[in-house]
């Protein structure tokens, strides 16, 4: 019988593993929190018996005095706590707000409103940088449970056109 990460990685390969992996996409913070007592992803996958594909959280943003970025309490929408998050940079202030309740987290006011918003953005926004120290960590901690992921991390969600989304909100992006 095969182990995970060798019936993943021959799939991947488009060979013939002992039987047909089974994983998800990812967990989400709500549902480990409320079904599963708490636990971390790699626990959950092994607790209910799904190959792990693992997300490597192993991407960091490097500091830089060309993008301060602050965040305040923006009150209520109903049950959704607003936050307004700032960015200085020496071309300018960015502004945009999220909502946020026990399931999720989404943009209210967007971070691009204008041409210039993304010239700035596009100026200041920090460079991103692998922490190969973690991802070996956590490749180790894996083991032959599954699979390490890796993503392109992003200002909101990774890939191209839900990123300009988040970035502008759907209906200006159409």
């Amino acid at each position: 019988m095969m182990t995970s990460k060798e019936r993943m990685m021959v799939a991947l390969r488009r060979g013939k593993p002992d039987r047909m992996p089974v994983t998800i996409h990812q967990w989400q913070s709500y549902h480990l929190e409320k079904f599963m007592g708490g636990v971390d992803q790699l626990t959950a996958f092994q607790v209910v018996g799904l190959d792990a594909s693992y997300l490597a959280g192993s991407v960091w943003r490097e500091e830089s005095a060309d993008w301060r970025i602050s965040q305040e309490d923006a009150g209520w929408q109903g049950n959704e706590k607003l936050t307004r998050y700032r960015v200085a940079t020496p071309a300018g202030e960015l502004t945009w707000v999220t909502g946020a309740n026990e399931y999720t987290t989404y943009n209210v006011e967007h971070l691009i409103k204008s041409e210039r918003d993304a010239e700035i953005f596009f100026r200041y926004w920090p460079r991103q940088h692998l922490d190969r120290a973690r991802l070996a960590r956590e490749y180790d901690r894996v083991g032959d449970a599954g699979i390490v992921r890796g993503f392109v991390d992003s200002y909101a969600q990774p890939g191209v056109w839900q990123e300009f989304c988040e970035m502008v909100g759907t209906q200006e992006a159409i």
